[in-house]
């Protein structure tokens, strides 16, 4: 798919609050990433044009010219440095345990949260699938319509993240105190 002349073809995941994600009672896009690529595009006087992606098609979708520029919480990793142009890092965040307020105080660490019993989701695909195969051994891991038990990830802000991609051819939680994963 092309963008006309005046456009920017966006590719989003669209499910990663509050980078980028979409409403669907107004049916548009949300969040600090999509505010910064409608920057980007009215400084070059283009429309945006958005087109959902997933996180384990990103790199094919970049290499094949699926879209213009992706962004939504896009962490630079090694392989992605390798295979495709990346924006400097405009966010440096980590790994952050979300869960229900009353939760809170059981997840301060890590090790709070690789237990038997522990139900952890995650977003197949991207840095959140490989932080839990790598140290998640004990919790419940799953993604949304689909249980995998043994694999998994936690809530990821980007953990070197906010960076945009080029292609190459053009419910509610809360942060448990002091939370944030260190592996």
């Amino acid at each position: 798919m092309e963008s006309t002349e005046k456009s920017l073809l966006l590719g989003t995941p669209g499910d990663y609050r509050p980078m980028a994600y979409h409403e669907p009672f107004t049916d548009s896009y949300r969040g600090f990433d999509i505010e910064l690529a409608w920057r980007i595009a009215a400084e070059f006087g283009y429309e945006v044009v958005f087109k959902e992606i997933s996180w384990d098609m990103l790199a094919h979708d970049a290499k094949t010219d699926a879209f213009d520029m992706a962004i939504g919480g896009i962490s630079r990793t090694p392989q992605r440095k390798e295979e495709l142009i990346l924006s400097d890092s405009y966010l440096e965040t980590g790994k952050t345990i979300l869960c229900r307020e009353v939760d809170a105080a059981r997840f301060g660490s890590l090790a709070d949260v690789d237990r038997p019993g522990v139900r952890v989701l995650y977003n197949p695909g991207g840095t959140n699938e490989d932080f839990v195969k790598t140290h998640l051994h004990h919790a419940d891991c799953r993604y949304p319509g689909l249980h995998r038990s043994g694999q998994g990830g936690c809530h990821d802000h980007g953990d070197g993240g906010g960076s945009l991609l080029h292609a190459a051819g053009a419910s509610s939680g809360r942060t448990a105190p002091g939370a944030s994963l260190h592996a």
